[in-house]
């Protein structure tokens, strides 16, 4: 049995509220606040345990097509997944439900992410309208972090730097040119896309 918690502050309870479970309960948290429940009234006698709240899911979009593999689930530790698309005979990997068409695909989890692998038959093709807006690019030059989105509506979206320790270092505009970053590995994070990772040299 477990119990999930995903408040970043131990809720109050007291003796009574978990009386009939054993000590050997999981209680999953959200990342980096174990310790806030271990030093809880009543909370530090479960087995508690770190784990990323959000969700995650990646699937076909036609299960007789083609499958998709996570080949490295994100975690408390590593935010980046990987997962890659495999076509069936007579079939082929398109693009992701985003419009991302990288395989495998590297995935920095900051939301909750849910995509589909759009396969197609062989020689199959989709139309202009059946791709969604919102491909994004992320680049860095001379210590600067660019965006740029096809999403015409993107121009005054908000944009958020990381550092790889998930504190926000930077919030800017995707039409406006970033501060100067020191060197490093920044997450970037535009709107309510998945955030895209980036190398400042």
């Amino acid at each position: 049995m477990r119990i999930k918690s995903f408040a970043t502050t131990a809720p109050t309870i007291d003796s009574t509220t978990f009386k009939n479970l054993s000590d050997d309960v999981i209680l999953n948290v959200p990342c980096g606040y174990a310790s806030a429940y271990e030093n809880a009234a009543y909370w530090h006698r479960f087995d508690i345990q770190d784990e990323l709240m959000y969700e995650f899911s990646v699937a076909p979009n036609d299960p007789s097509r083609g499958t998709v593999q996570i080949l490295n689930a994100p975690s408390c530790d590593n935010y980046e997944a990987q997962i890659q698309a495999n076509a069936y005979h007579n079939f082929h990997f398109a693009r992701w439900s985003d419009g991302n068409t990288d395989n495998p695909r590297y995935i920095v989890v900051m939301q909750d992410v849910n995509l589909e692998a759009i396969f197609l038959a062989e020689g199959e093709t989709e139309g202009i309208d059946d791709v969604e807006e919102g491909a994004l690019r992320v680049w860095a030059n001379n210590g600067h972090i660019y965006v740029a989105t096809d999403n015409a509506a993107g121009a005054e979206t908000s944009v958020e730097v990381y550092d790889m320790k998930g504190c926000k270092v930077a919030t800017m505009a995707t039409d406006e040119e970033s501060p100067l970053f020191s060197k490093g590995v920044y997450l970037v994070k535009v709107g309510t896309m998945a955030a895209k990772k980036v190398v400042v040299f």
